[in-house]
């Protein structure tokens, strides 16, 4: 009952979100980023659908039954291994080991994927490492600012133990309102690069959108962005 109601709050939120949106991108003169190829044209009429699925689909398993099994990590079982490691802490949360330094993209680490953490998607089970566990962070990768993908609190707490913070364009906005320097911070446009002491990171087209309250649809850019160091 309590994952319903949940996603009844959300799906609402959401239905209210872009109806708000659209009315004020009409008296907005930036103008919003786009897509290369597809074309997202969300609006009350895509999203009713949606609702209508959330609450009357008969989906097997929404959510798991049973505690999902973890690794737990430390910095001592994260410095066991020499070679170039992945590790996936959740939903878009990477941990990469490349040339003996890590990489954390797309840091998610609260509860819930949501402005509010009493409301909204709930994780289905805990980092398996902790911020505070985490060993110093080269950079952090952003590949745009929705919740699942970008997180307030997690940013606030890793400012102190990352070495460089990596955005597309707009992005890194959010990251000086919360609190980091910006001269930590660089923003890429599509086929841009920035070189980090070995480490290469391009920002490549991605068909998506991004927002994160009722004002600012697009108005940040999505990347998929790619790596490489010397021996990888």
């Amino acid at each position: 009952m309590k994952l319903l109601t949940g996603i009844m709050i959300g799906v609402l939120l959401l239905i209210a979100i872009v109806w708000l949106s659209k009315i004020w991108s009409g008296g907005n003169k930036s103008k919003p980023f786009t897509n290369s190829e597809k074309a997202y044209q969300a609006g009350l009429s895509s999203l009713w659908p949606i609702a209508k699925a959330y609450w009357h689909t008969q989906r097997q398993a929404p959510a798991p039954i049973d505690a999902v099994p973890l690794i737990t990590l430390t910095q001592d079982i994260l410095a066991q291994t020499r070679e170039d490691a992945v590790y996936r802490l959740g939903h878009s949360t990477i941990l990469m080991r490349l040339d003996g330094e890590y990489v954390l993209i797309d840091p998610v680490f609260s509860e819930r994927a949501s402005p509010v953490q009493w409301a909204g998607l709930k994780r289905f089970h805990e980092s398996p490492i902790s911020i505070a566990d985490l060993p110093t962070i080269k950079a952090v990768i952003i590949s745009h600012d929705h919740y699942d993908h970008l997180d307030k609190a997690a940013i606030e707490q890793l400012a102190g133990k990352v070495q460089h913070f990596v955005t597309p364009l707009k992005v890194g906005e959010h990251l000086t309102m919360w609190g980091v320097d910006p001269t930590q911070i660089t923003e890429l446009e599509w086929w841009q690069s920035v070189e980090l002491n070995g480490l290469n990171i391009t920002a490549t087209p991605a068909q998506h959108f991004s927002g994160r309250g009722i004002f600012d649809r697009d108005h940040t850019l999505c990347s998929q962005l790619g790596y490489s160091g010397v021996t990888a």
